[in-house]
């Protein structure tokens, strides 16, 4: 009977779903939410894109980015940052067919990125050192022994010279953790493999899930997470935590220094109990919560999900790219606000003009407030942010918003909405330096606080309006 009544609600107000609306179910009741208008700038890309990474791969303390082609195309390509939010025309280069996971990092320790690229045909990964005149050049090889399903450079043991991950799986072998150790030349040298019991890897997490020092690696499936405990011989000891079909993301969501982990269920999945959105949250003796946070939303069906705090307030939030109910990618975009100890509640749907083959997040501009850069199969798309992201209201209003004189080096003037009823400035570190109540045409003397960046946060009750950053002289 309950999945008779599942089933009919879902039909039903699919037939009221507009282009312009979802529907959102909280704690039993159903909301209307619309989808939010954005700020977007397009640059296109030579070839079909599928994976994507933000670093700064000349030094030049600018965020330029990484393209790489699906399997079947031969090409990828940089771009490199003006420090503003754009970005120059696209460098092009070759690679092999079939390689496509890749990670970026400084191996020889030169200053420059460098290219792990793997390949699910070879077998193993590949090492380009980056020469500081925007080329890649070929390194070595290095087998697994079995299909290469992804890569992730890390400093696993802290001796200062980075090392590689790479997980093999598939054909009928399990997934597996090979550990390849970095020394000062950038060369690799194997240093282990781990099995575990289960098929299928999607991502996987370097963080010190215990509080020991020392990095443990994270390997999210379908169904379970294998946890590989770093021991201080160096060697791994592996632990399973199930996740019943869910995506998974692992970050600290509470501000505790503990990795906790968001998990994603499509909608009205009954085999997780309809949860759309669950957070465990980490414990110190290296389990997660049993009792979770759930968060209801229709009709979601999460594709890529990744933590990152979009309004600089030390709490991420929580943004998928959605399926559609066949599992293939759609134009849309869920961003969750996060609430640290409370989860997460809904922000906003955000549709894009193409379909997201993937995106990552990263701050361009330099001002604490992350882009989201995402891809679709012919173009690159910057999702532009100045805390605006998460405002909670489209009110015109809000963008009349006087904050003066700005730099300042005395009397701070606010000349706000009536909306606003509450009043934060904070450093660039997170740090709470001023609360208030907010009253019409309010001053605030700032000339106690240090020289430097700040930024000043204007609330309705519990919900972010106003974001601005001034200078303080």
């Amino acid at each position: 009977m309950l999945i008779r009544v599942y089933k009919f609600m879902k039909n039903y107000l699919a037939l009221k779903l507009s282009c312009y609306c979802s529907l959102l179910w909280f704690g039993g009741n159903i909301y209307a939410q619309p989808v939010q208008p954005i700020n977007l700038t397009t640059y296109p890309i030579p070839f079909g894109a599928q994976k994507l990474k933000a670093v700064d791969i000349n030094n030049d303390r600018k965020t330029d980015l990484i393209v790489m082609s699906n399997a079947q195309e031969t090409g990828f390509a940089t771009y490199y940052g003006n420090g503003d939010e754009t970005f120059g025309l696209p460098q092009s280069y070759q690679k092999e067919l079939n390689f496509v996971n890749f990670d970026v990092a400084d191996l020889n320790n030169d200053g420059y990125m460098d290219l792990v690229l793997s390949s699910y045909w070879f077998n193993g990964f590949k090492t380009y050192f980056g020469d500081g005149n925007q080329q890649f050049l070929f390194s070595d090889s290095y087998d697994m022994g079995a299909h290469a399903t992804g890569v992730t450079i890390s400093d696993i043991d802290n001796d200062g010279f980075l090392d590689v991950l790479g997980i093999t799986s598939g054909s009928g072998n399990p997934v597996t953790l090979n550990v390849f150790k970095g020394d000062k030349s950038g060369k690799l040298h194997s240093a282990g493999k781990y099995p575990t019991l289960l098929s299928g890897n999607l991502n996987t997490y370097v963080v010190d899930k215990n509080g020991d020092k020392l990095s443990d690696v994270i390997i999210s499936t379908r169904n379970w997470l294998a946890l590989f405990y770093q021991q201080t011989n160096g060697e791994f000891l592996l632990k399973y935590w199930p996740l019943e079909m869910a995506l998974v993301t692992i970050g600290d969501i509470n501000d505790d220094k503990l990795p906790d982990m968001a998990l994603g269920y499509t909608s009205y999945d009954l085999g997780s109990d309809g949860d759309s959105i669950l957070v465990r949250f980490g414990l110190p003796d290296t389990t997660f919560s049993a009792k979770p946070i759930k968060l209801l939303t229709y009709n979601l069906h999460p594709g890529s999900m990744h933590l990152a705090d979009l309004n600089h307030d030390k709490l991420p939030e929580l943004i998928i790219s959605q399926l559609n109910t066949s599992g293939e990618k759609t134009d849309s975009l869920y961003i969750f606000r996060g609430l640290g100890n409370d989860g997460f509640e809904i922000q906003g749907i955000y549709k894009l003009p193409e379909t997201i083959n993937g995106f990552t997040v990263a701050d361009l501009k330099n001002d604490s407030f992350p882009e989201i850069i995402l891809i679709s199969e012919k173009n690159l798309m910057i999702m532009h942010n100045s805390g605006n992201i998460l405002s909670s209201s489209n009110s015109p209003d809000l963008n009349k918003a006087k904050i003066y004189p700005n730099p300042v080096s005395n009397w701070l003037f606010l000349d706000l909405p009536h909306a606003i009823s509450d009043i934060r400035i904070l450093d660039m570190y997170g740090h709470v330096h001023y609360v208030s109540k907010y009253t019409d045409s309010l001053k605030i003397n700032i000339q106690p606080l240090p020289s430097g960046i700040y930024i000043v946060q204007g609330f309705q009750k519990d919900k972010l309006l106003i974001v601005r950053k001034i200078i303080k002289l």
